[in-house]
């Protein structure tokens, strides 16, 4: 049979008026064998069986299928019992959508609501998301594929997603990742669980990357390594916590903060784009540096 498109005119809405079902189903095309009701049919050749299938009960199936093959009933009545399910099913839909036909403020307020909700929940992602992540991200070739190093609880990869890139997020916390995928289904975030300071560089097979987002994360033996994940035209976009943090509290430990100027060492093989060290007060007061680079043969 057909296939069911809204160009054939085929299809059946929500609510669809009554009228226009019942013509419809009646119009439907049946097992071709049954040019006149005294001939027999076979239901496996009817394309209202399977209407049948979905809403009949088993006795109702029984009498058209006995009809059918032995030409006591006509198409017409078989396809009665399809009609009146279709309706009795639509009904309750019909009854809830006449409230808002009524009123359609009520349904203005809902879509308001909605806004609301949706506005206020962007504002406190935004505030997760790392000022200088947002700043350099238009840097990042749209749709591109950016590698979150070190996710955590995946704020930025979530962020990055939205904004419609592909995204993988790494970390070594599996329980992590896994709440990633689960809060955010929709999201096509790749993760993969890996332990970020073995003794080897073992992250080769995961690029090359648009972009690599790293930040309060620091290892130093493989600090310098961030930029071979980069494609040619790819982006660094690196903020941590920098030496002076430990007068604002945790990290404290000088193997987690970074010494002047350290981001500055990409410069050996990176074109920098904009660095600041400084000290910001917001989420909370830190010192940190940061950087945005990208490599030396990648276009102005």
């Amino acid at each position: 049979g057909q296939k069911m498109s809204k160009s054939y005119g085929n299809t059946i809405a929500l609510r669809e008026d009554a009228a226009s079902v019942e013509k419809k189903i009646k119009t439907m095309p049946t097992d071709p064998a049954r040019i006149r009701k005294t001939d027999v049919g076979d239901p496996a050749r009817c394309p209202v069986w399977q209407l049948h299938a979905v809403y009949s009960s088993d006795e109702t199936k029984a009498w058209a299928e006995k009809g059918c093959k032995s030409a006591g009933i006509g198409c017409l009545e078989c396809k009665q019992p399809v009609i009146d399910a279709i309706l009795k099913e639509q009904q309750p839909m019909m009854e809830r959508a006449q409230t808002y036909l009524d009123d359609p403020s009520l349904l203005r307020a809902i879509i308001a609501d909605g806004c609301d909700k949706a506005r206020k929940s962007a504002q406190e992602t935004m505030r997760d998301v790392r000022d200088w992540v947002q700043t350099h991200a238009s840097k990042i070739k749209a749709g591109g594929r950016v590698l979150d190093y070190a996710c955590g609880s995946g704020r930025h990869a979530v962020w990055l997603a939205k904004q419609g890139f592909q995204v993988m997020a790494i970390d070594r916390d599996l329980a992590s990742l896994q709440q990633i995928k689960s809060n955010h289904p929709e999201l096509a975030i790749q993760t993969e669980a890996i332990d970020l300071e073995t003794d080897t560089w073992s992250l080769s097979h995961l690029g090359p990357f648009d972009a690599v987002i790293v930040t309060n994360y620091l290892y130093r033996p493989f600090l310098q390594k961030l930029p071979n994940l980069l494609n040619s035209q790819g982006v660094l976009i690196y903020e941590t916590f920098a030496i002076g943090n430990e007068a604002f509290g945790k990290p404290s430990n000088p193997d987690f903060l970074l010494k002047p100027n350290e981001l500055l060492g990409f410069a050996s093989n990176m074109r920098i784009l904009a660095y600041e060290d400084l000290t910001v007060t917001q989420p909370k007061p830190a010192c940190v540096q940061r950087v945005c680079a990208v490599p030396l043969q990648s276009n102005p």
